[in-house]
């Protein structure tokens, strides 16, 4: 692997000098004055790479293949929405890579923009082939400035993120300029995902007011909270908020929001059913993660007895075919993957059991008797402790408390909703999206 990382590095370097010409390097690493890389003014790279490595690095050829991507595909197109009456657009809204391959996360997209009247859709579009020379020649040069020092893989996934968000500053900046001049906010899906951080930090060095929704519970290793950049953060409750807080995020950038994936769905205050008989069955991560696997083994020898009909959601980016030997060996009635949303997925089934992860929340929020599998549930999700399981006794235990004592289970899910999750969502994102929100 060491050679491997050597015979890179010489390869790069041989191509970056074939096309250096006159780029200065000094103007790169201390004052950006090369016209190629000013849209990088402002942007802290140390921050995206801390980013990186808690999500952990890929191996080199997954690297190589991930700054691929957006040397061989031109991803992102505009789309103008605005009212004929209007003389330029109030907002423009970015939907990344790692957001648009995701049914889930497009309808949150829609979801949110659709209070917006006048604004700039930056969105993806992976089927459009187009090899840039110019990205490559970029991505040639930023990785001959980058130390030496410290994981190829990492500088790798780095770049990529950079091209990302070049191809998404491009498209911005191919705005008639009585547009651009009227922009007056930035929203992403997610300011501390990698290519979502480097445009929020471009716009905040613009002046243009940054917004990020939330992805994931923080608290939860979702990532690096403490590097959120946006000038407003729209979290889901009480809980997330508390988490920014810890982190060192300051009030004042924090909005109780509510989960957007629920916007336009009617709200539940009790619950939704009191007899089990199809149970829901969450994985928290890829195939053959661990906690999963002895989450359905506990599952296992208590169904032995309950005789219910299961049912597996995985994660979207897994591979369906990949756990037939688990929908056997557990007797799932059914596996879904993206062809049914989290939300849908719930309402289908009496009980949910799930590690910890959106869906819970989600769960939760839909008023649905939910069972957590937690090993190590940890501060800041003590307020689950209620509804958490180790083993089978543990869990027979928890669906007795449902099945006697509904009242009193329906009363502790209610304060749990409450605490991870705003009331009155659309009206919050509504008022927010309109400059209204106090």
């Amino acid at each position: 692997m060491f050679g491997l990382k050597t015979k890179l590095y010489k390869i790069i370097n041989s191509a970056y000098e074939k096309v250096r010409k006159n780029y200065d390097r000094d103007s790169f690493e201390l004052k950006l004055e090369n016209s190629e890389f000013t849209f990088l003014r402002g942007v802290n790279i140390e921050k995206i790479s801390k980013i990186m490595r808690v999500h952990g690095k890929d191996d080199i050829v997954s690297s190589i293949i991930e700054i691929g991507k957006p040397l061989l595909h031109k991803y992102y197109s505009v789309e103008c929405k605005k009212s004929s009456l209007s003389k330029g657009c109030s907002c423009i809204c970015v939907l990344s890579r790692h957001n648009f391959e995701r049914k889930e996360m497009i309808s949150r997209y829609e979801k949110v923009v659709q209070f917006i009247d006048n604004k700039e859709c930056v969105y993806g579009n992976n089927n459009n082939f187009s090899l840039s020379i110019e990205g490559l020649r970029l991505a040639l040069l930023w990785f001959r400035q980058m130390p030496r020092n410290g994981d190829v893989e990492i500088k790798l996934r780095l770049i990529s993120a950079m091209l990302e968000a070049w191809q998404i500053i491009k498209s911005f900046k191919s705005l008639p300029e009585g547009d651009r001049n009227t922009i007056e906010r930035c929203i992403v899906m997610c300011d501390f995902q990698p290519v979502d951080s480097v445009v929020v930090q471009y716009f905040n060095f613009l002046g243009i007011e940054t917004i990020s929704l939330q992805h994931g519970s923080y608290g939860s290793g979702v990532g690096t909270i403490e590097n959120c950049v946006a000038n407003k953060i729209l979290v889901y409750g009480k809980h997330d908020s508390e988490e920014l807080v810890k982190a060192g995020i300051s009030k004042d950038r924090i909005v109780l929001a509510g989960m957007p994936q629920m916007i336009g769905i009617e709200e539940k205050r009790v619950l939704s059913t009191r007899v089990i008989k199809k149970v829901g069955v969450v994985c928290s991560g890829a195939f053959g993660y661990i906690p999963d696997l002895k989450m359905m083994n506990v599952l296992l020898s208590v169904n032995k007895e309950k005789k219910w009909d299961l049912y597996l959601k995985i994660r979207t980016d897994s591979i369906k075919e990949s756990y037939k030997g688990l929908v056997e060996k557990y007797g799932f009635k059914g596996i879904y993957s993206d062809e049914l949303s989290s939300i849908d997925f719930i309402d289908e089934m009496d009980a949910i059991i799930c590690g910890i992860s959106t869906m819970t929340l989600e769960s939760i929020v839909r008023m649905k008797p939910t069972f957590v599998y937690s090993e190590n549930m940890g501060e800041s999700f003590d307020k689950l402790s209620d509804f958490k399981f180790l083993n089978g006794k543990e869990l027979i235990k928890l669906i007795d408390f449902y099945e006697i004592d509904t009242d009193n289970f329906q009363f502790k899910l209610k304060q749990v909703k409450d605490y991870f999750c705003a009331n009155n969502i659309d009206q919050n994102y509504k008022l927010f999206l309109e400059h209204k929100f106090v």
